[in-house]
């Protein structure tokens, strides 16, 4: 079961993820400076760096490296953590800078090669309060072959309601989480409730106030609080929020998908 991590990069040489790095099996076997596999992208081995323009994969940041850990960290390897779905495979999608920002249409073209490429589950560690129909239109075309997942910000903003109290004047859903066709996850705390720093959804899963147009919503809850997981350099790190939350649900559903699989074949 393949995950994309559509993020800052991915440390693909760390000890406790390589093995569960994807391979294009195409590139990895054809001839080196072309396109094996006719896709556009020479040499994309290991997924592909939109920043860069590159099929070599690395993170200047750590974000991504992290919640590819959390998604898939290799198992009862005695080393460091154990991720969500130890079996997955994690597909690296560069889409981000290494300061952490991005643009949508880096963003829509990364979308469009996971699935592309057979990403069954898409981890974004990513948001926007700007709506654009691009980007709903792009996922709208990936939710027809994956599931897409993704963070619910961490400005502790309501999604359906506005809180002057609290400086927030108007509601404000994230996206690409808000959309009903994305689950948006949102963080809880070591205590199982709302993490304070989680953007929230105060209708809850099932109802919406945004109506048959819009349907926002978030509809998850996953723990985002002093998450350890893998970093650069064969390092570990603990981090918090939404982003942590995030790949934790990926790593899980992959897990789910690949169960039902294996269930399938011995039927």
């Amino acid at each position: 079961v393949k995950v994309a991590i559509l993020d800052t990069g991915i440390d693909i040489a760390h000890p406790d993820l390589a093995a569960n790095v994807w391979t294009n099996a195409a590139e990895a076997e054809g001839e080196e400076g072309y396109d094996n596999d006719n896709n556009g992208f020479k040499n994309d081995i290991h997924g592909w760096d939109f920043i860069n323009q590159t099929g070599t994969i690395r993170d200047f940041n750590g974000h991504g490296t992290h919640c590819a850990g959390i998604a898939a960290a290799i198992g009862d390897n005695r080393l460091g953590v154990v991720g969500a779905n130890p079996d997955a495979l994690i597909m690296p999608i560069t889409i981000m800078q290494s300061d952490g920002t991005g643009d949508l249409a880096t963003i829509i073209r990364g979308i469009d090669y996971a699935i592309a490429m057979g990403a069954d589950v898409l981890s974004m560690s990513i948001g926007t309060y700007a709506t654009s129909l691009a980007l709903e239109q792009a996922l709208g075309r990936a939710y027809q072959n994956a599931i897409l997942v993704a963070a619910a910000g961490n400005d502790g903003c309501c999604l359906n309601h506005a809180h002057p109290e609290r400086g927030q004047k108007e509601p404000m859903p994230m996206f690409p989480a808000a959309y009903n066709f994305v689950l948006g996850v949102q963080a809880s705390a070591a205590s199982g409730a709302m993490a304070g720093f989680s953007n929230y959804d105060d209708n809850g899963a099932f109802f919406t106030e945004w109506g048959e147009d819009k349907l926002y919503n978030y509809e998850l809850r996953a723990p985002g609080a002093s998450i350890m997981s893998i970093w650069p350099g064969g390092k570990y790190r603990s981090l918090s929020g939404t982003s942590m939350a995030c790949p934790l649900v990926a790593g899980a559903l992959s897990r789910l998908i690949q169960c039902k699989e294996i269930g399938s074949k011995e039927e």
